[in-house]
């Protein structure tokens, strides 16, 4: 009956998003805001709120099963949807337009940064099933609309992908990664760290840095060790955000949704 929850700092309230006048927007996946009052939702279309009826601005094509699943800009004239069978939508302001990306696997996380050598946006995509079927890639996309691959040597599942604001690049999924200055992948933390497969991976800084994922997994790595919080256990978390040293992730455990709010 309800599509999105709010935090006010003090108490929570269910909120039902309505796409027309009767009919709410289903299973909200991944939304977008720049300052808390103007929010993109990704519900494999894409739809724009400020509160009262929501707008679709992307129609998803319901001869396929391409859907947008999450969402990632740097502003309103730069906006990122990407999703199942590959789909990969850019906005510029004024219209969406659709990327090739050249492959047909469940694009799981998007990410992006600003080149501080050309000034333009460098953004990164986790292609990847979570139950490791078909190819495990990396995209890049360049230049707004350019589209390339970051060498990915491992036939491990790549949920997650973060950048600091220097351009390093690390992933999660099967391991975690980081991509070094000589181009070459290190794994950072594997089976010993934590056994399960990880979802989502957000940082401040390359030495601060959380990373989610099933079977409660939530951990932090200082940039030389990793603390895992097994005290939060309890849910399997499938996404996450952290700013301002506040690290929020989201799940659910025994049928309900959990929302974890940790401190640093």
């Amino acid at each position: 009956p309800y599509n999105a929850v709010h935090w006010d700092g003090e108490k929570w309230e269910l909120k039902r998003i309505y796409k027309d006048e009767n009919t709410a927007i289903q299973a909200i996946r991944g939304l977008l805001t720049f300052d808390g009052k103007e929010f993109w939702f990704a519900a494999g279309s894409i739809y724009y709120w400020t509160g009262g009826i929501a707008k679709l601005v992307y129609r998803r094509n319901t001869n396929t099963y391409e859907t947008v699943e999450k969402l990632w800009g740097i502003g309103e004239s730069n906006i990122y949807g990407i999703g199942n069978e590959g789909l990969i939508v850019h906005y510029d302001g004024r219209r969406w337009r659709r990327l090739e990306s050249g492959v047909e696997q469940f694009l799981q996380d998007v990410w992006g940064v600003v080149d501080r050598q050309s000034g333009g946006i460098i953004v990164y995509i986790a292609a990847s099933h979570p139950l490791g079927y078909g190819d495990e890639k990396i995209l890049k996309i360049t230049s707004q609309t350019d589209l390339d691959t970051v060498w990915w040597p491992f036939d491990r599942r790549v949920m997650s992908v973060w950048t600091d604001r220097s351009g390093k690049l690390f992933t999660c999924g099967a391991g975690i990664f980081r991509l070094s200055p000589d181009q070459r992948w290190r794994e950072i933390g594997g089976i010993d760290v934590v056994n399960a497969l990880t979802r989502r991976i957000r940082g401040m800084s390359e030495n601060d840095i959380f990373v989610v994922g099933a079977f409660g997994a939530v951990i932090h790595f200082n940039g030389l060790t990793f603390k895992v919080y097994p005290e939060v256990a309890a849910a399997s978390y499938r996404s996450c955000d952290y700013k301002n040293n506040l690290m929020v992730a989201v799940g659910s455990g025994s049928s309900r949704a959990v929302v974890l709010k940790m401190w640093r």
